[in-house]
């Protein structure tokens, strides 16, 4: 959790390609004056894009790095404050639960920016794991880093909803209700309170 008066503290970890539009969401915080300190960590299409913006921005708020390691991955989100997942307007059905599950597992909250109709935004509203900022209205994150930086409070409540929501995408649950969902399928029973995880 942030102290008071300190940037928070935000992750970006994983693959940075054109789905994920990290560069705008970048060039938007840059072009505020709020406390972060955003440590970004990946590769893939658009990472050079973004690893020269953040060389050529001397925006000492952004850092850059490769792809870390499983220890150095699970020791950046558990020393974050929020884990950020950026998805392009449009790409909602690309969310899988992998992206979230390591920082929830950690009691880190998550920031999403998407869209409120795709998987990704139903789960954060479904799960209140943290801010979901829709791309139309990206100008407020700023807002919520301040008020975040200035009264941290908000994070120890979606700290406490991460880790209630890491229990649900425990292997053996997840496994356990396809398998049920499946043997339903094969004899053709219905469906309606197993087909989803919800």
């Amino acid at each position: 959790m942030p102290r008071e008066g300190e940037p928070v503290k935000l992750l970006y970890a994983g693959n940075i390609g054109t789905k994920q539009d990290l560069l705008a969401f970048c060039q938007t915080l840059a072009r505020s004056d709020a406390p972060f300190d955003f440590r970004i960590h990946g590769s893939g299409g658009r990472s050079d894009a973004v690893r020269q913006w953040v060389e050529e921005s001397g925006d000492d708020r952004f850092t850059f790095g490769p792809f870390l390691d499983e220890a150095g991955f699970i020791r950046a989100i558990h020393d974050s404050d929020l884990f950020v997942i950026t998805e392009k307007s449009g790409s909602g059905g690309s969310f899988i639960p992998s992206k979230l599950i390591p920082a929830i597992s950690t009691g880190t909250p998550i920031l999403a920016v998407c869209d409120r109709e795709g998987p990704l935004g139903e789960e954060m509203h479904r799960a209140h794991l943290g801010p979901h900022v829709a791309w139309d209205a990206i100008d407020e994150v700023p807002t919520l880093l301040r008020t975040l930086a200035a009264s941290p409070d908000a994070v120890q409540t979606w700290q406490q909803y991460a880790l209630g929501r890491a229990d649900f995408y425990q292997r053996e649950r997840v496994v356990d209700a396809f398998e049920r969902t499946i043997h339903r399928i094969l004899r053709r029973e219905p469906l309606a309170d197993s087909a989803v995880l919800a």
